[in-house]
């Protein structure tokens, strides 16, 4: 069986932004929620329903395809599959994301229900993080201030 989910978020950053972001392999696994255990790229989640009945399986993290606007993960378990996908689409002042998440294994039951949970704390992470990246202040070198001609 197959199960789907897709949540849209709109932040005020422009595309590039956002992709820079979301290309960065420790921003998806350190927000990704359910995760219970990381080690390099491999990362555990826990998944329950009612109580009663869990899932945990050990996942490998592997970047998919990226393409324009485009961006797509696979994290692969021995008998389940979980890909997170996000797409971009620039605004006239912002940017949509569309993120997609897509379950495929023999405990989609469980993890079914999970994946509104997984897909609205992506959106609001994404949404919290990519507008403080954009209001950080620059810690660059400013060669306005060099005298050039001491040099």
């Amino acid at each position: 069986m197959t199960k789907l989910y897709s949540q849209e978020v709109i932040v005020d950053a422009p595309c590039k932004t956002a992709e820079k972001w979301l290309i960065d392999r420790n921003n998806i696994i350190t927000n990704l929620p359910f995760v219970v255990g990381i080690k390099g790229d491999e990362i555990t989640l826990k998944f329950n329903r009612m109580g009663l009945f869990s899932y945990k399986d050990v996942f490998t993290v592997e970047l998919g395809l990226i393409g324009r606007d485009f961006i797509e993960y696979k994290l692969k378990a021995k008998a389940s599959l979980l890909e997170i996908m996000f797409s971009l689409s620039q605004g006239a002042k912002d940017c949509s994301i569309k993120v997609m998440l897509k379950y495929v294994g023999e405990k989609e039951w469980i993890v079914g229900k999970a994946l509104p949970i997984i897909g609205d704390g992506m959106a609001k992470t994404i949404k919290d993080q990519i507008k403080e990246e954009q209001n950080s202040p620059f810690t660059g070198i400013d060669f306005g201030n060099l005298d050039l001609g001491k040099i």
